[in-house]
């Protein structure tokens, strides 16, 4: 009986042996041939390779360093839910492989001057042939970067950036297996000068730590420099009210203390969202400075006679209030101004520039005009950015890369240029970076109908203190820029606000 029950063990391993050998089974790849989009390494791309993307970006999964490779099958540097869909997609037929080319390709090579894009074969033997037009070929070259069996990659890099900061464009086109793509390459300007730069808080001054919230007055908008003074606006709920501060840039101790108006240090209705200021000018004899407010609303821009004398605090009155309009096609249309920016202004009046979301409008305020008069502006220009408002991008802070999207805020004017604004959110859940960028554009004076002008990115500017960090205004004093800033320690229990006003220790102005 025992020598029957030996035979029968020895018989059961052999045909569990041969079933082992004969039948087919997935084996892991080895990282050399592992298939793009085989995140869970079984040898086969499938719906569960889908569900782990979903699973990592869900943060219920961690991917090791080959599984993330496998996982990018877009090519685009980030796992997403793209990634997911593109394996999604290839499991029914509706695209035949992962090579990271689309029909078309937009791209933009800022002042790093290079990008490499990278996608995927049929083959190692599968020859990539880049062709760049003519006439680009003294700013643009385009070649192949590295071969990594049949993943390839090449390299664009522009050189020769133009003085004057003009932005060039070009397509480079790709054959590949028969198929063209086209990459659409532009060249941003590089700044002139100390213009392009990347600052972080600690490399600013800031002269007053926090602008206090009076009668719940918390939002910081707009922002107006004199000759002397800064004045800053803070609004209460829905544009309610507003205050505004002046702070003595030539005090020793430099705060941003309140105005009061009929005894009221808030100021109600007529200033709407305050979301832009500028002075129109200064009178020493009178001890007065005049203020225009741009409300964001129907009402236009509110004119606000603020008394000046150092020892007093207060806003004489508000003066006139301006509802701003534009004719076109016939029909006139109420502007609701959120940017302000002085050109000139004189005993006749005054030429300006104001904004409604990225629409750039001139127009002149006549000294004599009457009270509540409309003002007719004309369309000069937009404030386009060359990467476009929605930018997928590294963040070196991070680790990682985001999709980011900047809104233009406040304006200012210089020596024919328009500086501008803009804060970045998040482009997904629209909650706020601690990053913001002023952009200058250039040959503003002559700009009509829209007519596209030139822009240079002057610099950015990341908080290595708050976790919530937004520019809002700006304005010149004796070539240095000044801005006012929203800023926040710990955004999600809302602590430790301290909203400030600065500027930038290792930038000057006066030679533009």
């Amino acid at each position: 009986m025992l020598k029957n029950r030996k035979f029968i063990r020895i018989v059961s391993a052999l045909c569990a042996a041969i079933i082992a050998i004969t039948l087919p089974c997935a084996v892991p790849a080895s990282a050399a041939n592992r298939l793009k989009g085989d995140v869970n390494n079984d040898g086969k791309i499938n719906v569960k390779d889908a569900t782990e993307i979903q699973r990592y970006v869900a943060k219920v999964k961690t991917l090791d360093d080959e599984s993330k490779i496998a996982a990018d099958v877009n090519f685009d540097g980030i796992i997403d839910v793209s990634d997911a869909a593109d394996i999604q997609s290839y499991i029914v037929n509706i695209i035949t492989g992962f090579n990271g080319l689309k029909d078309t390709i937009w791209t933009s090579l800022d002042m790093a001057s290079e990008k490499n894009i990278r996608f995927q074969t049929s083959s190692p033997q599968a020859n990539v042939k880049l062709t760049v037009p003519e006439a680009a070929k003294s700013w643009l070259t385009a070649e192949p970067n590295i071969s990594n069996g049949a993943v390839k990659e090449i390299k664009l890099t522009t050189k020769n950036y133009t003085k004057k900061g003009i932005v060039r464009s070009a397509t480079v086109t790709i054959n590949l297996e028969g198929k063209k793509h086209e990459v659409s390459v532009k060249q941003l300007p590089k700044g002139e000068n100390n213009y392009s730069y990347t600052a972080y808080d600690s490399d600013c001054k800031t002269i007053v730590w926090n602008v206090p919230s009076k009668a719940k007055a918390s939002a910081l908008q707009g922002m107006a420099v004199s000759s002397q003074y800064i004045y800053t606006a803070k609004v209460k709920n829905s544009n309610e009210a507003a205050t505004i501060y002046k702070t003595d840039t030539k005090a020793s101790s430099k705060t941003a203390v309140p105005l009061t108006y009929n005894g009221n240090t808030l100021v109600y209705s007529c200033l709407g969202h305050a979301n832009d200021m500028e002075v129109v000018s200064y009178n020493n004899n009178n001890g007065y400075a005049t203020l225009l407010v741009a409300t964001a609303s129907s009402k236009g821009i509110a004119l606000v006679d603020v008394d000046n004398r150092d020892a007093v605090n207060e806003i004489k009155k508000i003066r006139n209030i301006y509802p701003c309009y534009i004719d076109k096609d016939g029909k006139s249309l109420y502007i609701k101004p959120t940017g302000i920016a002085i050109k000139a202004s004189t005993g006749s009046g005054t030429d300006l520039f104001i904004k409604e979301g990225k629409q750039i409008y001139k127009g002149h305020i006549d000294s004599n005009i009457a009270t509540n008069s409309n003002v007719v502006f004309t369309e000069a220009f937009k404030l386009d950015r060359a990467t476009g408002d929605v930018v997928k991008e590294y963040d070196p802070k991070l680790g990682k890369y985001v999709t980011r999207r900047f809104t233009a805020q406040g304006i200012t004017y210089r020596n024919g240029s328009l500086y501008a604004v803009f804060a970045c959110c998040d482009a997904k859940d629209n909650s706020y970076y601690n990053l913001s960028e002023v952009l200058r554009y250039d040959s503003v004076d002559e700009a009509t109908n829209n007519k596209e002008v030139t822009y240079c990115e002057c610099f950015r500017i990341q908080s290595d203190t708050f976790e919530f960090f937004e520019m809002e205004a700006c304005g010149f004093l004796d070539g240095v820029l000044y801005f006012n800033a929203t800023r926040e320690r710990d955004v999600k229990n809302f602590t430790d606000k301290e909203d400030g006003i600065l500027y930038f220790n290792n930038l000057n102005f006066n030679s533009k």
